[in-house]
């Protein structure tokens, strides 16, 4: 499997015919302007055996931090003789929703709410790994995540239920994932515009996952980059020593390295929260509640030594632009705000 560019990177995995499996293709934005977040997502389901029909489906989500009332989510089925997908360059095509390594465009309307989008992107000039390279090539869990953008920005427009948002550069990310079943329960967050410094990018994951039918232990991957400085803390010692605790709406990390010391308060209202129903190509359901415009705290510890005191190197801090889910196998008795389905 190649890794080594975007092309690579966001081939479909899928192959005609191919059952037991799913594959996503999500882009996260805000525009700083208006204050908004959207979650944009191309997706293929293909059922095991009996399980159903094999689709592929279009995702938008909206989200105004200051007006919470105007947040909405719709997601439109297709069958697979109305998508298509190419490797080098990539694209896929879902119906007239297209994705590139560069661009983004599409439409979709139902259920009272409507949308549309026509977006460029600056490719980013390295693949990012969540997990070590390694385990790409042996495909340690049943669901594998990499980002070909995590840090990039996007220009043009975006239009929900007839109010236009103009982007000149606003910041976002683009992500590919496949496999065979969602984690048991999974938090993830992720943000690249900080008060503090313009250039930072934070990437957050802890998941529940199965391997061989087991129940594995919380995996965290914590990566951020802020100033000249880059911790991507990923080692099996730095995983055992990452302590987080969460509930819907909170997400508090620990994360450490023998030197560095992460601390990490990831937090959003209920009403910033829309809550999607997620299928298992073995037709087991998972829920996940996610915004766009959650808000973090960060602060980095460092020391010379292992023997040595933790003195504070930096503070980061953003008020809704964070990008945060919540995942389990229940749905969630709060969050009222729902992704509909539209035909």
């Amino acid at each position: 499997m190649g890794i080594g560019n975007a092309d690579e990177a966001n081939e479909l995995r899928w192959k005609r015919g191919t059952r037991n499996h799913y594959e996503v293709y999500y882009l996260t934005l805000n525009n700083l302007s208006t204050k908004t977040g959207f979650w944009i997502r191309y997706t293929l389901t293909a059922p095991a055996q009996g399980k159903g029909d094999t689709c592929f489906a279009v995702w938008f989500s909206f989200f105004d931090f200051e007006q919470q009332d105007k947040n909405f989510g719709i997601t439109r089925k297709y069958p697979t003789h109305d998508a298509e997908a190419s490797s080098r360059p990539f694209s896929l095509r879902i119906g007239a929703n297209l994705l590139t390594n560069g661009a983004l465009s599409g439409n979709i309307a139902g259920a009272g709410h409507s949308a549309s989008w026509d977006l460029t992107f600056e490719p980013s000039p390295q693949v990012f790994l969540h997990f070590p390279r390694i385990l790409y090539a042996r495909q340690f869990t049943d669901t594998t995540v990499l980002s070909p953008h995590l840090n990039t920005t996007f220009t043009g427009t975006i239009e929900a239920d007839g109010r236009t948002f103009e982007l000149r550069g606003d910041p976002g990310d683009q992500t590919h994932l496949w496999g065979r079943e969602h984690a048991r329960e999974w938090a993830w967050a992720h943000c690249c515009r900080f008060d503090e410094d313009e250039r930072a990018v934070m990437e957050s994951l802890v998941a529940k996952v199965r391997r061989f039918g087991i129940n594995l232990p919380p995996i965290h991957l914590i990566y951020l980059k802020y100033g000249d400085r880059e911790c991507h803390l990923i080692n099996p010692h730095e995983i055992l020593m990452t302590k987080s605790a969460r509930r819907l709406g909170e997400w508090f990390v620990n994360a450490r390295s023998a030197t560095v010391r992460i601390d990490m308060e990831i937090t959003c209202r209920n009403q910033d929260l829309i809550e999607a129903e997620y299928f298992d190509p073995n037709g087991h359901r998972a829920w996940c509640c996610n915004t766009e415009v959650g808000s973090a705290l960060i602060r980095v510890y460092r020391r010379s030594n292992p023997f040595a005191a933790w003195r504070r190197e930096e503070t980061l801090t953003s008020l809704g632009t964070t990008h945060v889910e919540w995942g389990a196998r229940t749905q969630s008795r709060d969050v009222k705000n729902k992704l509909i389905v539209v035909d």
